[in-house]
């Protein structure tokens, strides 16, 4: 009776234990999927915050990117402004060399042209006193010359018992020559032939033949248009070629080189019309032509 006993209370303990030993490991399995789910929970939780870190980091990095383009931006454009501010003052810098430049220029060329009109007026001037002067040396020469000549065609017609000629009436050989070296036989009895020498303006300016003119014009009496030609005396010319820009280019057509040119032919004549005091525009050039 006592061993039944005994076995029903070691029947009843290992009862006891064993459910008391199934309730704590059904405990420890509990705990186990508790402290599984919270770890897992903590690492989703950890994960969420790297991931929200990295965000933090990839929001600064981009801003700090937007702050350096924005920066190089400013840089460029302020580069940009320099460059462009440059360009326009080396612009203006150099529009006004070019106007000083050029201001120069005509001041310089305004200043050469009065000069070699000072120049040209004072060779003419000395020209026409030189001319004058062999004029007046010439007419000394010839004066006795001609007296003699009288003298002794007066005796010859007394010796033969001619009537004596009209002396005061009488013409003048060489006068008559020369002449006829630059009317080239125009009837001057139709025409009246005027000397004339060029000006700076393109126009023809009356002139005596003692004065070295360079231009022979041709016209009716009192007829306000007229004809001109080179005057062809070997000085006037050679002159001439050797100014062909001041004396030839503005009133003649020329035709072949004036490089060692020695005369000059003339081909057409050209066409004048008179002015006011002993002025003369060129209305047609003469056509003319050098020859060697």
């Amino acid at each position: 009776m006592k061993r039944v006993i005994i076995c029903f209370c070691l029947i009843v303990c290992c009862i006891g234990i064993t459910a008391y030993s199934k309730d704590l490991r059904q405990s420890v399995q509990l705990d186990s999927v508790v402290f599984e789910s919270l770890a897992h929970k903590s690492f989703v939780i950890g994960k969420m915050q790297k991931q929200i870190a990295d965000m933090e980091v990839n929001k600064q990095n981009t801003g700090n990117l937007k702050e350096d383009y924005m920066k190089k931006n400013e840089v460029v454009n302020y580069i940009r402004k320099i460059g462009l501010w440059m360009i326009g003052g080396i612009i203006l810098c150099l529009s006004m060399l070019t106007i000083g430049m050029f201001a120069i220029y005509k001041r310089l060329s305004a200043r050469i042209n009065k000069m070699r009109k000072e120049a040209e007026s004072y060779r003419y001037k000395a020209d026409e006193k030189n001319s004058d002067m062999v004029v007046q040396l010439v007419a000394k020469k010839i004066k006795p010359i001609k007296a003699e000549i009288k003298e002794d065609i007066l005796e010859e017609l007394k010796m033969n018992n001619a009537p004596a000629p009209d002396v005061e009436h009488e013409k003048d050989v060489l006068s008559d020559a020369d002449n006829n070296n630059v009317v080239n036989d125009v009837e001057k009895e139709n025409f009246k032939i005027i000397y004339a020498k060029p000006m700076q303006n393109g126009c023809l300016k009356e002139t005596s033949e003692s004065a070295g003119p360079l231009y022979v014009i041709r016209c009716h009496l009192n007829d306000m248009k007229g004809e001109f030609k080179v005057y062809e005396g070997q000085e006037q010319m050679q002159r001439a070629i050797k100014n062909k820009e001041d004396c030839l280019d503005l009133f003649c057509i020329a035709e072949g080189s004036s490089v060692e040119a020695s005369a000059i032919r003339t081909l057409t004549l050209g066409e004048v019309e008179r002015k006011e005091n002993g002025i003369w525009s060129v209305v047609k050039k003469t056509k003319i032509e050098f020859v060697r």
